[in-house]
C-alpha cells in the first residue's frame, strides 16, 4: 500500500535501528505525528520541508539513524545543517543524477528543527496527503521484535474525500523507472532502491 511505501521516505521509520534513549525520542516524535498540525509545519512549494515545532531528536540521533555523519556539514552562528544523498540503484548500473534524492537535517542547539527533501517530492505527495500520512504513522502499531509497522486505513470517507493520493504516473514521472518491479494478483509492485552515500 502507498502509505507503507511512504513510510520509507519519512526518516522516523528508521525507529527499528534504535534502542534505549534513541528509541524513546523517536517514539516521542511518532506520538507528535498523531497531531501533525500542532507539532509540524509542512511545506511543499519548492521541495518537501518539515519543520519541528517541538524539537525532540538530537544531532547524534540522526547520525545513529543514518549510520553516517553525512556528505557535507554547514555550520553557522545559529544552526548546523547536515546533508545526505540517496543514490538510486538501477538494473543496468547507470546512475542518473536527476533520480537521486538529496536530503538535509538542520539543528539548533543540537536539536532537529528542520528536514528537507528533494524538489521532486511534492510533485508526488500533496500536502493534505502528507498530513494524513503523518497522522497514520503516529497511530501505527510498532512491533520491534518482528521489525514491522502496522498502519490502519479504516478512516471514514470524510477524512480522505479531499485528499489526492499518489498515482503510478507520479512515481514514474518524477522518480524515474523503478529499480525492479513484480506482478502478483493483478497488481504491479514498483521497488525503488537507494544507497546512502
Amino acid at each position: 500500500m502507498v502509505l507503507k511505501k511512504m513510510g520509507i521516505l519519512i526518516f522516523c521509520l528508521f525507529t527499528f535501528t534504535l534502542s534505549g534513549c534513541y528509541y524513546s525520542r523517536v517514539l516521542k516524535v511518532k506520538e507528535q505525528m498523531r497531531s501533525p498540525k500542532e507539532n509540524f509545519v509542512l511545506s511543499n512549494k519548492d521541495n518537501f520541508t518539515m519543520i519541528f515545532l517541538n524539537p525532540v531528536l538530537l544531532e547524534k540521533d540522526i547520525e545513529k539513524i543514518m549510520n553516517s555523519r553525512g556528505l557535507t556539514e554547514i555550520k553557522t552562528e545559529y544552526s548546523n545543517k547536515i546533508e545526505y544523498l540517496f543514490v538510486k540503484k538501477t538494473l543496468d548500473g547507470i546512475i542518473n543524477e536527476v533520480d537521486n534524492i538529496p536530503i538535509s537535517f538542520e539543528f539548533i542547539d543540537g536539536k532537529l528543527v528542520k528536514y528537507v527533501s528533494n524538489k521532486e517530492f511534492p510533485k508526488i505527495f500533496s500536502k493534505d496527503f502528507l498530513n494524513y500520512a503523518l497522522k497514520k504513522i503516529g497511530k501505527a502499531e510498532i512491533n520491534r521484535k518482528k521489525f514491522s509497522i502496522t498502519i490502519e486505513l479504516d478512516d471514514n470517507l470524510k477524512e480522505i474525500e479531499n485528499i489526492v493520493f499518489p498515482r503510478t504516473y507520479n512515481f514514474i514521472t518524477f522518480l524515474g523507472n523503478p529499480t525492479t518491479e513484480s506482478t502478483e494478483d493483478n497488481k504491479i509492485n514498483y521497488f525503488y532502491e537507494y544507497k546512502l552515500v
